[in-house]
């Protein structure tokens, strides 16, 4: 017994494929890369690092970087809302 084509059924076309990461989710991800890439200007700012005085570059600038990486998490764990 032979099956015409009408009762075949296509398989290939009925499953969608989604991205595990959205456009969300990489805006987000540049947008932590630049934070680093802030921090990393900030960190070579100072030319003298006086742990006696206050430097940006010893201070702010580590903080800025970690920032950036939890942004990075942050983007790559985002689920947009339905």
């Amino acid at each position: 017994m032979k099956k015409n084509s009408a009762q075949l059924k296509d398989t290939s076309k009925d499953t969608l494929y989604e991205l595990p990461l959205t456009k969300t989710n990489y805006l987000l991800i540049l947008g932590g890369i630049a934070v680093i890439v802030l921090g990393l200007f900030i960190l070579s700012i100072d030319d003298f690092v006086d742990a006696q005085h206050f430097s940006t570059s010893l201070y702010v600038a580590p903080l800025v970087i970690m920032a950036g990486f939890v942004a990075i998490i942050f983007a790559i764990m985002f689920r947009p809302k339905a």
